[in-house]
């Protein structure tokens, strides 16, 4: 009996609930992030590949053969001109500066005996005049065309005494010339960069010898880095000189700005025209050999409408925007005209200043309620 008053109880209570009305779910709304549509001429970047290269490259040479006996850099080093790079012991140094002791001496020696003989040369031609201005008169004397015939004989040796002096003398100042050299050379030679720029090489090692015929070392110049590429004919227009264009490279964080030196007017063997630009490098960031990307900008639409990438929506064919008007979703058909990474330019029903979902958006539906947690521009 008991149990059945309790069931009935049970009955009655739960008959009451089920006549109290439901509670309404809460309308979901979905965190976005925002931008503003602008208005604008869209273009976008060709992109060009490249590498760099040395601006310049110099062989180092010794001026003087011998055994190295110090070196100061070593490859990678970055250098001023006239740095010093190594020391050389000439070989045979004194030897040589002997052997042009005794050259110079000879040719002082042949000057001496060339001035001499012009000295005579001018007695014998004074004394032939003075015979000509003053002829004897006795049966043996000479006649006046002996006389003039003597004289003229004494001027052509004249002329040919003065001419060896002055030929004595070049030997002498020759010989003085190439005694400094040997003297030079004798001494511990010094080699030195002939540019400011890295070491890339450096053929020997303290003991080792080398000559006046082969490089010993190589230096480069790397600042400005020297930006190439190969173009076709058709992309020739976008190439200008004294302009600039920016350079991306993994080496930079971000793309530097190039001032374009050469642009090839003859094509070569593979049929592309070479072009060059200069970039700044004064940190020795870009190395010779890296791979880098210039970039061209050229217009594409005018007077368009430009959205973040990011904020376009392709689903069964279509794409679209969603608007933000009134914390809520508006999806919003849009036609791509042209497109790139970060931005891209279309038409639809949109205005400059208007904002559009650019995160969240992809559980978005048509009228859907959104809040905006962020907005950029």
């Amino acid at each position: 009996m008991k149990k059945g008053l309790i069931l009935s109880l049970l009955l009655v209570l739960l008959a009451a609930c089920s006549n109290e009305p439901e509670e309404e779910a809460p309308e979901r709304v979905t965190p976005v992030e925002t931008a503003q549509v602008r208005e604008g001429t869209f273009t976008v970047e060709r992109e060009i590949i490249a590498k760099s290269e040395p601006a310049a490259t110099s062989a180092v040479v010794p001026e003087t053969p011998g055994e190295i006996t110090f070196i100061g850099v070593e490859e990678g080093d970055r250098v001023e001109r006239g740095d010093a790079l190594a020391e050389v012991e000439p070989q045979q140094g004194d030897s040589q500066v002997e052997l042009q002791e005794n050259a110079l001496a000879q040719a002082r020696q042949q000057l001496d005996q060339a001035i001499g003989a012009r000295d005579d040369a001018e007695t014998a031609l004074a004394n032939a005049r003075e015979q000509l201005d003053e002829p004897g008169d006795g049966f043996l004397s000479p006649t006046e065309q002996e006389l003039e015939a003597q004289v003229s004989q004494a001027e052509q040796q004249l002329d040919q005494a003065e001419a060896s002096v002055e030929q004595a003398r070049l030997q002498v100042e020759q010989a003085e010339i190439q005694l400094e050299q040997a003297e030079s050379q004798a001494a511990a030679a010094t080699i030195t960069s002939p540019r400011a720029g890295i070491v890339t090489s450096l053929q020997g090692n303290v003991g080792d010898m080398v000559t006046n015929q082969q490089p010993f070392a190589t230096i480069v110049s790397i600042d400005p880095a020297l930006i190439t590429a190969s173009i076709t004919e058709d992309q020739l227009p976008l190439f200008e000189e004294g302009e600039t264009y920016p350079v991306a490279m993994d080496a930079l964080k971000n793309p530097n700005n190039s001032t374009l030196t050469y642009v090839s007017t003859v094509p070569g063997d593979t049929g592309l025209y070479r072009v060059e630009a200069e970039i700044d490098n004064p940190s020795d960031v870009i190395k010779p050999g890296m791979t880098a990307t210039m970039l061209l900008p050229e217009t594409v639409v005018e007077n368009t409408m430009i959205v973040p990438t990011e904020a376009l929506v392709e689903n069964a064919g279509k794409t679209y925007v969603y608007k933000v008007e009134d914390d809520t979703a508006v999806e919003t058909p849009v036609t791509i005209e042209a497109s790139q990474s970060d931005e891209s330019a279309v038409t639809g029903d949109l205005s400059a200043g208007e904002n559009i979902v650019t995160s969240g958006q992809i559980t978005l539906t048509d009228g859907a309620a959104i809040t905006v947690i962020g907005e950029d521009g």
